[in-house]
């Protein structure tokens, strides 16, 4: 499996209980098994997944029915090395529980990937992408194009990575995936086209004026490129990104 896989997305929402879209089918539980659970979510999205596992794992026997805290706990475990049969089970069971929560079909499929289970991965996350109340689905479409990018299958990655931007304009994670395929398959004028639209809908974002001006030079668009150069200086000056485009500014004519 490639190293790639460490860029698959995990959907990481707030998990506030109230918040789900099974909230209204799940079992109630008591209050302080909701705040157990709301502290486990808390520590996860701290990047704390240890402590979250901590407070998870004594609910056990108290919340077996309700999908939420399966849903967590599989999300625990994939940020857990080695745990990665765990997080298949808890997320299975999520969705067993709640088939309409596209966001444990999603992370279900991230699962199935980190296991090598390239196919279970494939229909988990064209699951997430059929459930219409699912408010993330450019999640999905983003870890389908990285899947099928991995498979050496580019129209599909193409497609999916089309779907994630069309599904959500801003998802910047996209426009840099579209653009990286469009590049690998030889098509500079469409990896400028989707970077032009990614510097509209994010003007102050220096990686991305960074890498559409690499695409204009490469394409032989000095000018435009220079000036996409000056601007990743404008909007930040100190970064990374302001060193390579002024090495790029320095370059000699040829």
């Amino acid at each position: 499996m490639s190293s790639r896989k460490s860029l698959f997305l995990l959907a990481l929402a707030a998990l506030c209980l109230t918040a789900w879209g099974c909230a209204s089918t799940s079992p109630s539980v008591s209050d302080n098994t909701r705040a157990r659970i709301e502290l486990a979510n808390s520590q996860l999205q701290s990047g704390h997944p240890r402590r979250s596992l901590q407070e998870l794992e004594p609910l056990k026997d108290k919340a077996q029915d309700v999908p939420e805290y399966h849903f967590l706990l599989g999300m625990t475990y994939l940020r857990l090395d080695g745990h990665k049969e765990q997080a298949i089970r808890e997320l299975n069971t999520a969705v067993e529980l709640a088939p309409k929560l596209g966001m444990a079909w999603n992370n279900l499929g991230l699962a199935y990937i980190r296991a090598g289970r390239m196919d279970d991965a494939e229909q988990a996350l064209k699951k997430a992408l059929s459930i219409s109340t699912y408010l993330t689905p450019e999640y999905a479409a983003y870890n389908l194009s990285r899947l099928y990018r991995d498979r050496n299958q580019p129209e599909k990655a193409i497609r999916y990575a089309n779907k994630a931007l069309r599904e959500n304009w801003r998802y910047l994670p996209g426009y840099f995936l579209l653009a990286d395929l469009y590049t690998e398959q030889g098509q500079p004028e469409k990896a400028k086209k989707t970077l032009k639209r990614g510097v509209e809908a994010f003007p102050d974002h220096e990686r991305l004026w960074l890498k559409y001006g690499k695409t204009q030079l490469r394409i032989g668009d000095k000018e435009q490129a220079t000036q996409s150069f000056q601007r990743v200086l404008e909007i930040a000056p100190d970064s990374n990104s302001a060193k390579v485009a002024r090495d790029y500014l320095d370059l000699p004519e040829s």
